[in-house]
C-alpha cells in the first residue's frame, strides 16, 4: 500500500498500477486518480507490470490496451495465474480500434473492460 506523509500524520492511499506506454494517458489517469485519493505508479511493458504488481502490491491494475498490441490480455492472464496477484482487480481500457481485444481480455480474467474514450467517473 502506498504511504503519503501529510502534515506529520500518515495518510494511507490505495495504490493503482497503470500499465501504459502512453505517458500523456498515464498523466491523465494519474491526475484523475490522485484527485480521488489514490496513489499511482506507472509500468511501461509486460515484464515491468508483472514485476511491479508483485513488488508494490497495488489494490488495482489498469491496463491501457491499444490497437496493434496484445500485451493487455497477456499481462492479465499472467497476473491471474500468479498466486501473489491473482486477486488483484484488473481493469482494461480498450483504445479506439482495439475493440477486438475485448473477448481476449475477458478470457484472460479481466475484472472490467471499458472502451475509450470514457467518462472519468
Amino acid at each position: 500500500m502506498a504511504l503519503a506523509i501529510c502534515g506529520g500524520s500518515r495518510l494511507l492511499k490505495p495504490l493503482v498500477l497503470i500499465s501504459s506506454a502512453d505517458a500523456d494517458f498515464y498523466l491523465l489517469l494519474d491526475h484523475i486518480l490522485e484527485a480521488d485519493g489514490f496513489a499511482t505508479v506507472l509500468a511501461g511493458g509486460v515484464e515491468e507490470t508483472l514485476f511491479l504488481a508483485v513488488e508494490k502490491g497495488p489494490q488495482a491494475i489498469i491496463l491501457d490496451c491499444q490497437p496493434g498490441t496484445c500485451s493487455g490480455a497477456e499481462i492479465c492472464a499472467r497476473l491471474k495465474m500468479d498466486p501473489q496477484t491473482f486477486g488483484t482487480i484488473t481493469v482494461a481500457l480498450i483504445g479506439p480500434g482495439a475493440e477486438s481485444q475485448y473477448v481476449d481480455l475477458l478470457q484472460a480474467g479481466a475484472d472490467e473492460n471499458f472502451v475509450r474514450p470514457m467518462v472519468p467517473s
